[in-house]
């Protein structure tokens, strides 16, 4: 009887022919390897022959992927996740260099742009620099500035502010009434007044040199109220200089 299953168990051990079994080397020793242990619980040396062509079975089951159903389906589609993952990685790549491209240019762009506007921004100071005169009228015996008046001259501080290499010169004047060291003294704080006003829009205090007229400097005729009325006035000179020979003058608020 157990020369039977002796008999038995090597007929199913070569039943394998030796092609297959090259095929299927190291799915056949794992089925092999499984079999002779199930053997061997099943009834010793005799058992372990049967498990040995059991195995081969076993082998065979796994290498055409019946042992494990959904395995190579698996793998197909993490290979086709793993080729999208390596497709959208290229698109990327080439977006950032696209990108890298488009800000070297705006930088290229960006400089450019500086540079005119230093072009411009100098000769703006230039054409300013040809002479300008705004006159900044006062009323009779007084120094303060209306608030219409003082908002004007916050927005040329601002535009003094922006354009350094422009100086400021400021001439105070009074009508002839009254002394000369009173009309000094009236012009003076006039002046102060406009300068005060400059400074807090940003104009540093060394760029703006000042004088004070008195009577002597008026040029209105004795009794001709409108020409006292141009005579109280704080004329403010820009240029590149602290006074320029060519000017052209403007007024900013009529006397009261």
């Amino acid at each position: 009887m157990k020369a039977s299953f002796l008999i038995c168990g090597i007929s199913l051990a070569l039943a394998t022919s030796p092609a297959h079994a090259r095929e299927t080397t190291r799915e056949g020793h794992i089925g092999v390897g499984s079999g002779v242990v199930i053997g061997a619980l099943a009834g010793g040396p005799l058992g372990a022959v049967v498990g040995a062509g059991l195995g081969a079975w076993i082998g065979e089951k796994f290498h055409d992927g019946r042992a494990l159903p959904g395995v190579e389906e698996q793998r197909d589609i993490a290979r086709a996740d793993l080729e999208r993952t390596r497709l959208e990685l290229g698109s990327t790549r080439s977006t950032l260099a696209r990108s890298e491209v488009q800000v070297d240019d705006l930088e290229a762009q960006l400089g450019t742009r500086d540079a005119e506007l230093a072009a411009l921004t100098d000769a703006r100071a230039a054409e300013l620099g040809q002479g300008l005169e705004v006159d900044v009228m006062f009323r009779t015996g007084a120094s303060d500035l209306q608030p219409e008046v003082e908002q004007r001259l916050t927005e040329l501080a601002s535009v003094l502010a922006t354009n350094p290499q422009l100086q400021v010169h400021l001439d105070g004047h009074a009508d002839p009434r009254g002394g000369d060291d009173y009309n000094r003294t009236l012009s003076d704080a006039r002046i102060q007044a406009v300068k005060n006003v400059l400074v807090a829009g940003g104009v540093d205090a060394s760029r703006i040199a000042a004088t004070a007229h008195g009577e002597s400097d008026s040029l209105a005729k004795d009794g001709d109220l409108d020409a006292y009325a141009l005579d109280r006035r704080v004329r403010i000179r820009l240029g590149l200089e602290s006074a320029t020979e060519e000017t052209t003058t403007a007024t900013v608020a009529d006397s009261k």
